[in-house]
């Protein structure tokens, strides 16, 4: 998910469809790839020098992604709540999931590959 403020959407939709574009490219090569592609696609620094433990864990956290972008009303909910125990900005605002999520730029995306 990408989270961001209605604002900044307004003033920057080109900016937010280039990084979900980039997220859904990044999703769908995960998908379709085992975890030494995409080790092999990273930079050698994500492995912090224990390529073998982040291959494990690469394999190991494949599943919690989503392939193309797009997330069950579920998985808005868990993120939701994830947010607002660690950030006192969301803790404090109300948010609204169905006023505030969209899946505007991933329906873009994917219609652009």
């Amino acid at each position: 998910m990408v989270y961001t403020t209605p604002a900044f959407i307004e003033k920057n939709p080109r900016t937010v469809q280039a990084i979900v574009t980039a997220f859904v490219r990044a999703l769908k090569l995960m998908s379709s790839h085992q975890a030494d592609a995409i080790a092999n696609a990273m930079p050698e620094e994500y492995g912090l020098g224990h390529r073998e433990v982040y291959l494990r864990a690469l394999t190991a956290s494949r599943a919690m992604y989503s392939p193309d972008g797009r997330f069950t009303r579920e998985g808005g909910e868990t993120a939701l709540r994830v947010l607002t125990a660690f950030d006192p900005d969301v803790r404090a605002a109300k948010v609204d999931l169905d006023a505030t999520y969209t899946e505007r730029f991933v329906d873009k995306a994917q219609a652009a590959n």
